[in-house]
């Protein structure tokens, strides 16, 4: 009697058991059918690729794409406006952004066009990606909370608002605000982006230790100490009066920059934590939606109209179809 009742509580708990692994089937079945597959995993490969290859032959891509991506998100937001004419030429990104950026871009939309179609990830996505992959190349942080999703702009947009190398901290400080980078860290981390590269354009304006040198070079490098390594050795020159710009010097005598400087000089693994959270912030700035944006097909001009209409059907989900 003992062993039917154990075989009857067996077959009993058998069932239970089946149960309840189907429900939990049809339960992830019906969850499935409310969570977008992402529609071109593969981006995340071919962008790592091809900066880590173009990295190799031009260190100065990360300063490039660097640069490209903060005029891109300060124009607006982080739309790929900047890569369309009209945009790209104006102002102060004219003679300043890096040309072979925009190349790499349409290269990596291309490659990506062909792996996922054209309607699977904007160029707004591409360039955040190809940003942080472009600072892990040069020893930074490998930053892994860039999200997707953005869409692209149909027209250049108002530069205006571009930080300048002359512009005051609390300014600064307010322009970031603006762009929901409301804490000082933010801009501190930010101009960290400063540890590589070099300037071209702006001697001028240049603190007068560094203008003589930079007029006769035609060019200045913005970190004095490593100015081809993502480190915070640019924090390190502002601590030795070494800043090129007075936007960036400024940040060692300001009362809510100073203490904050001085951490990232004394600590890198705390500029690259802060940095990881800033640029996530500044790449979530202005998103664009089906109804105002698009994904283009080409990098450096809009789509048709009709292509425009396809995006609206297709992101009901959240992701744009993949064609």
């Amino acid at each position: 009697m003992a062993i039917r009742r154990s075989i009857a509580l067996a077959v009993i708990a058998l069932f239970a058991a089946s149960a309840a692994a189907m429900a939990a089937d049809e339960e992830e079945e019906v969850m499935s059918l409310y969570q977008p597959r992402d529609p071109c995993p593969q981006v995340e490969r071919i962008v790592k690729q091809a900066v880590d290859e173009e990295f190799k032959k031009n260190n100065q891509i990360t300063a490039g794409f660097l640069r490209v991506f903060f005029h891109d998100c300060f124009s607006r937001g982080c739309d790929a406006s900047i890569l369309l004419d009209g945009e790209w030429d104006a102002g102060v990104n004219r003679n300043s952004v890096h040309p072979r950026v925009r190349q790499l871009m349409n290269e990596i939309r291309v490659k990506v066009n062909k792996q996922c179609g054209d309607q699977a990830v904007s160029c707004a996505d591409i360039l955040a990606i190809a940003t942080r992959d472009a600072v892990a190349a040069a020893k930074g942080p490998n930053v892994t909370t860039i999200p997707r999703g953005r869409f692209d702009s149909l027209t250049p947009q108002d530069i205006s608002k571009l930080p300048s190398p002359l512009a005051k901290i609390n300014d600064l400080l307010t322009l970031f605000t603006q762009f929901g980078l409301n804490d000082p860290a933010d801009l501190v981390a930010l101009s960290g982006g400063h540890t590589v590269g070099k300037t071209t354009r702006a001697c001028g304006v240049a603190r007068p230790d560094f203008r003589d040198t930079c007029n006769q070079n035609g060019q200045q490098v913005l970190d004095v100490i490593t100015p081809n390594e993502f480190d915070n050795q640019y924090f390190v020159a502002l601590t030795r009066n070494k800043g090129v710009f007075s936007s960036d010097q400024d940040l060692l005598n300001h009362t809510r920059t100073s203490a904050l400087v001085r951490s990232f000089a004394n600590d890198k693994q705390a500029f690259f934590r802060q940095w990881a959270t800033s640029i996530t912030k500044l790449s979530r700035t202005n998103w664009l939606t089906p109804s105002n944006g698009q994904i283009r097909r080409d990098c450096t001009k809009p789509n048709s109209k009709r292509l425009l209409i396809s995006n609206v059907i297709d992101a009901d989900l959240g992701f744009p179809a993949s064609a």
